[in-house]
C-alpha cells in the first residue's frame, strides 16, 4: 500500500479564526467548510481533538470537520 504524501497551507483558516476562542472558531470553520448544518455538534468535535495549541488546534478542527459526512457530500 502507498501513503499519500500531501502538503496543506493552513495559513488562510488561521485568519479566519484568528483571536477566537476554539468554540467561535470552531463555529467559524463549520460555517466555511460545510454547506449545511451539521447533526454533529461542537462538543462532539471537540472530544477528538487532543490539543489547545493553536496551530495543531486548526489542524486538528479541520480535518475533524472535513471527516463528517456533511462535508464529504458537497
Amino acid at each position: 500500500m502507498r501513503r499519500l504524501n500531501a502538503n496543506y497551507n493552513l495559513q488562510p483558516f488561521g485568519k479566519l479564526i484568528r483571536q477566537q476562542d476554539p468554540e467561535s472558531a470552531l463555529n467559524a470553520l463549520r460555517e466555511y467548510l460545510l454547506i449545511r448544518e451539521s447533526a454533529v455538534n461542537n462538543a462532539t468535535i471537540r472530544q477528538y481533538i487532543q490539543t489547545s495549541e493553536p496551530g495543531a488546534f486548526l489542524a486538528q478542527a479541520i480535518m475533524r470537520i472535513m471527516s463528517l459526512p456533511e462535508y464529504q457530500m458537497c
